[in-house]
Parts: C-alpha cells; sequence; structure tokens
C-alpha cells in the first residue's frame, strides 16, 4: 500500500520535519537516491535486529552469501591462506566465522554496537571497532591483504569513496571481496526496502576510476523475501 504509505510518511514529516527515517522512506516512495541511509536509521536497525539476526537470515531468509564468499576466494586463490583480513560491516561475525581457519589476523568494524557485541562473544576476531566504515577507513592504518564486505552497501548507495580510501590508504596490495543486491539498472538505486541496489556497470566504473581489476562476478540469489528471491552479485577484486 505504497500511496496510503507516503500520506503517512507526509504527515509524519510535518509533526517531525527533522524525522531522518522517514525522509529516506520517502526518497524511496518518490524514486529519489539519497548517496547512503541515514547513519541514526542503519544503526537503529541492526541494534534492533541483533537478538534474532543469525537465526533470521540463515533460516528465514536463505542466507548463504558468507559461505557463497569463502568458496570463491579459496576456490579462485593459489594462496589459501592470509596474513590478515579486514571485515567491513562486519555485523554478528557470520562471514568471519567462515574466514577466521584462513587467517593469521581477523579484524572487524561494524556501525551497530549490539552487532559488535554479538560478534564479540565469537572470540573469532582478534580486534573490533564500532564505528562507521568510511570514518574508519579514513583514520586507521590499513595494511591488509584481504578486505571483505557482505550485505553492508545495501545501505550504502554511493560507494566511491569507499573504493577511493581502500585503493590509496591500504599499505599493501590485495583484494576486496563484496556482495550487492544488483540492479540492471545503471548506477546504483534507492528500493522501496530501504535498502540500495548496484549495477554491474556502476562497479565496473568504480574499478577503472581507482584501478582495481575485477578477477570474479557472479550474480546469485542473496536471499528470500516476501517468498521472493532477492538477486545478489559477488565481486572480486584485485588493487
Amino acid at each position: 500500500k505504497v500511496q496510503d504509505a507516503k500520506k503517512s510518511l507526509e504527515n509524519a514529516l510535518k509533526i517531525n520535519p527533522d524525522y531522518v527515517e522517514v525522509k529516506f522512506f520517502l526518497d524511496a516512495i518518490n524514486g529519489n537516491t539519497p548517496k547512503t541511509a541515514p547513519r541514526f536509521y542503519v544503526e537503529k536497525l541492526f541494534d534492533e535486529f541483533s537478538v534474532n539476526f543469525d537465526n533470521h537470515l540463515l533460516n528465514s531468509l536463505s542466507y548463504d552469501a558468507p559461505q557463497r564468499v569463502k568458496d570463491i576466494l579459496i576456490a579462485s586463490n593459489k594462496k589459501k591462506y592470509f596474513e590478515n583480513i579486514l571485515d567491513l560491516g562486519c555485523g554478528s561475525g557470520l562471514v568471519g566465522q567462515e574466514l577466521r581457519t584462513y587467517c593469521r589476523y581477523l579484524e572487524g568494524v561494524d556501525l551497530s554496537k549490539k552487532m559488535i557485541e554479538i560478534a564479540k562473544k565469537k572470540e573469532i576476531y582478534d580486534k573490533l571497532y564500532h564505528e562507521e566504515i568510511t570514518n574508519y577507513l579514513s583514520t586507521k592504518s590499513l595494511n591488509f591483504e584481504l578486505i571483505v564486505s557482505t550485505d553492508v552497501f545495501n545501505y550504502i548507495g554511493n560507494l566511491e569513496e569507499i573504493f577511493k580510501l581502500i585503493k590509496t590508504k591500504n599499505a599493501t596490495k590485495g583484494e576486496f571481496i563484496f556482495t550487492t543486491e544488483h540492479s540492471e539498472l545503471s548506477n546504483f538505486s534507492l528500493n522501496l526496502s530501504g535498502r540500495y541496489s548496484h549495477s554491474y556497470e556502476y562497479i565496473e566504473e568504480l574499478s577503472l576510476k581507482f584501478n582495481f581489476l575485477i578477477r570474479h562476478h557472479e550474480i546469485f540469489e542473496l536471499r528470500s523475501e516476501a517468498n521472493k528471491k532477492v538477486p545478489g552479485a559477488i565481486y572480486r577484486l584485485e588493487f
């Protein structure tokens, strides 16, 4: 009931003109595409989602991106072991669990404090940061052979700053493997779900701009939602 929702959101905005979540979903309904989702909205969403996150994602939504990322990484790499791995948007640690045995050092960063607390309890990360991704990338010393990010860019539309920071700040050459919700449209777009989807052309454009080499690209079913399959993509880049 999109039009009913739009009226309710517009009324809410009249009551509170600074309501960031309402502005964001009105953008989605009106076909506008802000550069990224509001930090407050994403942090609140995953803090509230944290208690049942693993069970819901793995069992209710048939989510297997962490396993797929590991399989692609191992299958396409002569080197099966990494000195250090950075998990961008580590959440509750689902990717960390898959990759822990393939590295000496594993570092994670996430916007949700409650997600970080869950990841910490799993005792798989050597270090965890509760921080926004671009702030982390711009202020920390980076020296990672592998940077991984799954189901994170769905909440970040414009990825240019992330590509730029990885390319310019990381002290060594490495690999960057990540997932997106896939779009056949150009560039990136904000969907009614409140998540972003990205096209191959957009990732290719950023890769050319910042000298990343696309070594693997695969379209797959990212998750189930409302009895429908959500199309996703996995990319493995070298830089």
